[in-house]
């Protein structure tokens, strides 16, 4: 074992003195990753094995982070492992949480690295100039979430959920209905006579995982699930009401707000430069759940 140093004083440690702070550099935000599955596992339980269909993974040391206690799952939750590798990752799994968006971005990498990030009009750009070019791109969303369930046990902060490919067009998918949500209340807002609007982010979008479907194209089919949202083609208000978010969360000053101010522009650095320290938010094939038991001490 290495023999640990003893304790420096104050007067021999020449750290231990005034630092100009005015150019440090800050520390970078980072958020608990949720993650999304495709049902390409099993999930093995004492007696049998039953396929999973998809839905969402958040790992223990997350779920530490968000300051819960990973051996009782929160309401909507239960405990799996993700073993990958021969490595057992143990968290919470999910079939359906409700979400509410605060910040979201689109990007297009490359299809082989996933390592180059491209702008959104990079895919229109190839199709254009240098035709054929465009298959050799993916597109991936990444969405900075609150998470209901979550929120109902007191975590204080949001979560990133960051998805290319097929999950990534289901994603977009589902903003293209939050929004629908937001026109459709700020359209009932102004015809009683009120100013503004109303964000996406005041509604919580219960977001489910699909039946299998194939998805892809000649080597690259996979059969999946992919994260679904139903809503009726006509939005009533009681229906809206229904899906509201909580006033704590959505007025001014509240919760959402507070993350906003305090997240933007990391959230804008991180869209700028790629995001490439944050986790995958799908679990790889070749992965498989399974139900959590506790090794005995």
């Amino acid at each position: 074992m290495a023999q640990q140093r003893p304790p420096v004083s104050r007067e021999q440690d020449p750290f231990s003195g005034n630092f100009s702070q005015e150019r440090v550099t800050p520390a970078a935000a980072s958020w608990p990753v949720l993650q999304w599955h495709g049902g390409l596992a099993s999930l093995v339980g004492d007696a049998e094995t039953v396929k999973i269909n998809g839905g969402f993974f958040i790992e223990d040391d997350r779920i530490a982070e968000l300051g819960l206690d990973a051996a009782y799952p929160a309401l909507g939750f239960e405990r799996l492992a993700l073993r990958l590798g021969g490595k057992q990752i143990p968290g919470w799994g999910a079939a359906m949480l409700h979400l509410a968006f605060i910040f979201t971005d689109f990007s297009w990498e490359d299809r082989e690295t996933g390592r180059l990030r491209f702008p959104p009009t990079e895919y229109e750009r190839r199709k254009q100039q240098v035709p054929g070019t465009e298959r050799e791109l993916r597109g991936r969303t990444r969405a900075l979430v609150a998470v209901k369930e979550l929120l109902d046990e007191g975590v204080v902060e949001p979560l990133v959920l960051s998805v290319r490919g097929s999950y990534s067009a289901a994603l977009n998918a589902i903003l293209r209905e939050s929004k629908r949500m937001a026109d459709e209340a700020t359209r009932l807002r102004r015809r009683a006579g009120h100013d503004g609007s109303i964000p996406r982010e005041a509604f919580w979008l219960p977001v489910y995982a699909g039946i299998m479907e194939d998805v892809g194209e000649g080597a690259n089919t996979s059969r999946v699930a992919l994260p679904k949202v139903d809503l009726p083609t006509d939005l009533n208000r009681d229906l809206l009401v229904q899906h509201l978010v909580e006033e704590t969360h959505r007025r001014p000053g509240g919760t959402f707000d507070q993350w906003a101010q305090l997240y933007a522009d990391s959230w804008q650095e991180k869209a700028a430069h790629g995001g490439g320290e944050e986790v995958d938010g799908y679990v790889p094939n070749g992965a498989t759940f399974e139900r959590y038991v506790e090794e005995p001490y």
